[in-house]
């Protein structure tokens, strides 16, 4: 019984590598780029599960639309195909976000996942110490509401760079866990969003010449951040 479980998530894994992932209302072109992204998040998956020894038996992952508060999320409980470990990632941010920062979020959810399985979680997948000096021990520095900045050196930020992955921390301003309220207000409409390497500016306008004048601020340009 044990070994047909295990069979189950195998070949969602497989499955959700080899299909398009058609979204109501999305192009053709658009269920291929997810499923790309799937592939790759699978990728991460086992990355992350392997060096960090994470232990983790049940990992259903899913490319979804959620609440815009919200980057991710996991489930305690089955959903309702009966799988559990569900570790969903939220669409409306997939492609406006640092490549780095969503792996940041998918082993956030992860360490849910792990906590469920290895450990004590807190009602309501509340951050609790436990699930608070797992995540320290790896680079993510997380608080009880779930808000979460990254160490600029850690065993997170290093693994990335040895696959190639570009990460800029900054010492102050770091993403959190949850979309912020300009985010969640842009997501969606007309706006454009602008970054420099500190901060993000949403305006309606298709061309800015802007430089971060914030004191203690980078200093640099803001350049045009595309939103899928």
């Amino acid at each position: 019984m044990g070994s047909f479980h295990g069979a189950v998530y195998e070949a969602l894994a497989e499955h959700q590598r080899k299909t398009p992932l058609k979204m109501p209302g999305s192009k053709d072109t658009d269920a291929d780029e997810l499923r790309e992204w799937m592939a790759k998040l699978q990728d991460w998956v086992g990355l992350f599960t392997f060096h960090f020894k994470l232990e983790i038996p049940e990992i259903s992952l899913c490319l979804d639309y959620l609440p815009r508060s919200r980057y991710g999320h996991f489930r305690q409980e089955c959903n309702g195909f009966g799988l559990r470990g569900e570790t969903a990632l939220n669409l409306l941010y997939l492609k406006n976000r640092p490549y780095w920062q969503v792996l940041g979020t998918l082993l956030h959810e992860l360490l849910h996942n792990w906590q469920q399985a290895c450990g004590k979680p807190g009602k309501g997948n509340y951050h609790n110490r436990q699930f608070q000096q797992k995540a320290l021990a790896l680079g993510l520095e997380v608080d009880r509401r779930g808000h979460t900045r990254y160490l600029a050196s850690s065993p997170f930020t290093d693994l990335l760079q040895q696959h190639g992955v570009a990460v800029k921390v900054a010492d102050e301003a770091i993403p959190t866990h949850r979309a912020s309220r300009a985010e969640r207000r842009a997501c969606g409409s007309t706006l454009k969003k602008w970054s420099c390497d500190c901060q993000n500016i949403w305006t309606g306008k298709d061309e800015i010449h802007l430089r971060c004048t914030n004191p203690g601020g980078c200093g640099k340009d803001f350049v045009k951040i595309d939103i899928g």
